[in-house]
């Protein structure tokens, strides 16, 4: 007779499949996305339920970085004085490796940067001078 083993205390079961685990964070924390937008909650609400739920902020963290895409901009900075008829676009245009992320990322970057507070408050107009980050990874 064939004894049957218990996966719990199995000494040669498999580990945990992590990417499997993320993928299905993901599909969780999207599945809140789409739900919590329809009731009116949205992402940020959704991961904020999960935190405050008893299930942890490892798992709340783990579906904002799933979801959320996340750039490493860089401390450093430079300035760029934009020309008549230009705009924001153009001034990220100049932040090195630029193309390697969507350019709305870069744009809600330098629209939050305090440095630029002041200067975006009213719109960028010809001849202001914005901060931008001098480069940026993915």
């Amino acid at each position: 007779m064939q004894q049957e083993t218990n996966t719990y205390s199995n000494p040669e079961r498999k580990k945990p499949n992590y990417e499997m685990i993320k993928r299905r964070l993901g599909v969780l924390a999207l599945t809140m996305f789409v739900a919590g937008a329809g009731v009116g909650v949205g992402l940020t609400k959704g991961i904020e339920a999960l935190s405050n739920a008893n299930v942890g902020s490892t798992i709340a963290s783990a579906v904002e970085h799933a979801i959320i895409p996340h750039f490493n901009f860089s401390k450093e900075t430079k300035t760029y004085t934009v020309n008549p008829g230009e705009g924001l676009y153009n001034a990220i245009g100049h932040i090195d490796n630029i193309s390697s992320i969507p350019m709305d990322a870069a744009l809600d970057h330098v629209r939050h940067m305090p440095e630029n507070k002041d200067t975006l408050a009213d719109g960028l107009q010809a001849y202001e001078t914005v901060v931008i980050p001098d480069r940026v990874d993915k």
